[in-house]
């Protein structure tokens, strides 16, 4: 068990193969992959930092895997919404016309796929519908105000991790601002290929197609109900 968990945790640490990021194919590997990738590397090294034990023979401890699984999966929801957000600023300029309710409905709809392919496991009872209705929320308010920085937007997904981290609220007290930061700069970091292999206009009419025909364009988004609000991988 603990074998394939690792085998499947370093798969997300290997480089993922550069293709032009022009359509809701591309983008969802994007999302898909630089999300697991911030919330895996963030994880394992800063547990590995406090710990001083192999993440191996932690993972042997039920209590340890349990917790270490259910942050890893809440936190990838959060890091995701980071990038959907980060990329509604990039194409935003590209939106012309009547393109931009469209669009947005997209990349909605984008992030609902990457959501519904992650497949929790359900006993951890997280909900990918109350996270996908907390995407959509909070793509609205972005789009209410000029576009921020990546680092900026980073400190939602950041501060997720930071809350359900598999060590001790009273051992990590004092981490919060330098694991923040820590996390900030890997979000922007893991932006570097989006910026250089982004085709805006390209990928604003592919998002605009995807939203006057998808789920989103016409209703909720299908998913199950629970008590948390973000699922991840």
């Amino acid at each position: 068990m603990i074998g394939r968990f690792l085998a499947g945790f370093w798969r997300w640490l290997r480089p993922l193969k550069e293709e032009a990021i022009d359509g809701e194919a591309p983008l969802g590997r994007y999302f898909d992959h630089h999300a697991a990738f911030v919330t895996q590397r963030s994880v394992a090294g800063y547990v590995q930092m406090k710990t001083r034990v192999h993440l191996h023979e932690l993972l042997k401890e039920t209590m340890f895997r349990e917790a270490y699984d259910r942050c890893r999966w809440t936190s990838y929801a959060a890091v995701l919404g980071d990038l959907g957000i980060i990329t509604e600023g990039y194409v935003r300029p590209h939106l012309t016309g009547g393109m931009a309710e469209a669009a947005m409905r997209g990349l909605a709809e984008v992030h609902r796929r990457v959501l519904d392919g992650a497949k929790v496991p359900p006993e951890l009872g997280v909900s990918g519908l109350l996270a996908q209705s907390a995407f959509e929320a909070r793509l609205a308010r972005a789009r209410m105000a000029p576009p921020q920085s990546a680092g900026d937007v980073a400190r939602v997904g950041a501060k997720v991790l930071f809350e359900t981290l598999p060590i001790h609220a009273d051992l990590r007290a004092l981490d919060e601002r330098s694991f923040v930061d820590g996390v900030r700069f890997v979000v922007v970091s893991a932006t570097e290929p989006l910026r250089r292999l982004l085709k805006a206009e390209a990928l604003a009419a592919d998002l605009a197609r995807l939203g006057a025909t998808g789920p989103a364009a016409g209703g909720p988004s299908p998913g199950g109900t629970g008590p948390a609000i973000s699922a991840g991988r």
